[in-house]
């Protein structure tokens, strides 16, 4: 998927939700693994990024994630999650970001 598709862009929109998306919901301190591993899934359908310009409203939804995991793994894992499985959500979601939109 092209990082301007309007259907990409609503299912990243999405993981952003309270209730429903896997970032909403870890906001919210519940680390839930089947919409972790949807959204690693829907992460490896992107494809890398070779235009000049890219869709703002990707990078939005997308650049801020892997900074925002992190910053909610202790809260996650004191409600009960595992530690090693959100740092490998982390890491898996990072790396797809780092080859979706290259790095310096």
């Amino acid at each position: 998927m092209r990082h301007d598709d309007p259907e990409l862009l609503r299912m990243l929109d999405r993981a952003w939700d309270d209730e429903a998306g896997f970032l909403g919901r870890m906001r919210g301190g519940q680390f839930v693994q089947e919409l972790a591993d949807a959204y690693i899934e829907m992460l490896g359908r992107v494809d890398p990024v070779e235009d000049d310009f890219v869709n703002s409203s990707f990078v939005r939804l997308l650049w801020f994630m892997p900074v925002f995991i992190e910053w909610q793994v202790e809260r996650v894992v004191e409600a009960g999650a595992s530690r090693e499985s959100v740092e490998r959500v982390l890491d898996l979601a990072t790396t797809r970001i780092m080859d979706v939109l290259g790095v310096p």
